[in-house]
């Protein structure tokens, strides 16, 4: 049996559900309208009772529409049925746009104990995992390093979709590792009392690193954090395609403040563009 299986999710890029993310694991119908039994309910006037339909047709996923105003995909109107692809953008209504995605995910396995001869577990830094980990972000770091040295992400050519996405799975790859439990902070930052700051569920992750949480507590956070980077780093690149600088700051800067780190490389993306927006506004 593989040790990574795909799962499919929807979520709200647009409109008065945004940044609602579902899962489709063991959905064999998502159903998107006005009705109250819908799994996602939509209060837009263009919005029919039972307006699109997302199932499940043997290994793929399709849209369906059954909406008056019709279904749009990739800004496309579909007729009937349209088989979806990750990064397909579903447009319902006037105002709600939602992405579908894939994503792996690895199955657990039952870990065993790592202990040195005297039978006291390893230190983090000799357990095989921790390396790995550790060898995967500083191979994601240096990729944005030679990225940003380069000039090729920045200037006039702003965040492109692909490069948003490099930033999200190496941002992904530095939370997993130890790294956060001994992050410089950006300056500036302060760790915050108030449980809504949006660097709030960073220094959970901090504190879970320090204190050897367990793994599903930690990957719960990271993948909260993943998500809301991801979200962040999309309304950037929407507002730069849109030219719209004073926007794509307020993306960068919320960005800034979820993982308050340089050693995150989304962070790190969003202080040097930030320099640069700034620098052009001035």
């Amino acid at each position: 049996m593989s040790d990574v299986e795909i799962t499919a999710t929807l979520l709200v890029r647009s409109g008065p559900r945004k940044g609602k993310r579902f899962s489709l694991d063991g959905e064999e119908a998502f159903r998107i309208g006005k009705l109250e039994d819908c799994e996602l309910v939509l209060r837009d006037e263009f919005v029919s009772p039972l307006h699109t339909v997302v199932e499940r047709r043997d290994d793929v996923w399709v849209a369906v529409n059954r909406g008056v105003n019709g279904t749009l995909v990739n800004q496309q109107s579909i007729e009937g049925v349209r088989v979806l692809e990750a990064g397909d953008l579903i447009q319902v209504g006037g105002e709600t746009l939602i992405e579908f995605g894939t994503k792996e995910r690895r199955r657990k396995r039952k870990q065993e104990v790592t202990t040195l001869d005297d039978g006291k577990p390893k230190p983090l830094w000799q357990r095989p995992v921790v390396l790995v980990g550790l060898g995967a972000y500083l191979l994601a770091l240096i990729v944005v390093a030679i990225v940003l040295s380069s000039g090729s992400v920045g200037g006039g050519w702003g965040l492109t979709r692909d490069y948003a996405d490099q930033l999200v799975e190496a941002s992904r790859s530095f939370l997993e590792s130890d790294a956060p439990a001994t992050s410089e902070l950006v300056r500036g930052a302060v760790r915050p009392d108030d449980p809504g700051d949006p660097s709030a569920r960073y220094w959970a992750l901090v504190a879970a690193r320090r204190s050897d949480a367990s793994g599903d507590e930690t990957a719960r956070l990271v993948d909260g954090l993943v998500e809301d980077i991801d979200a962040r780093l999309f309304d950037a690149w929407r507002m730069e395609q849109r030219r719209n600088w004073s926007g794509a700051v307020t993306a960068y800067r919320a960005i800034e403040r979820l993982v308050p780190t340089l050693r995150c490389p989304a962070t790190a993306y969003a202080v040097s563009r930030l320099s640069e927006l700034v620098e052009t506004e001035s």
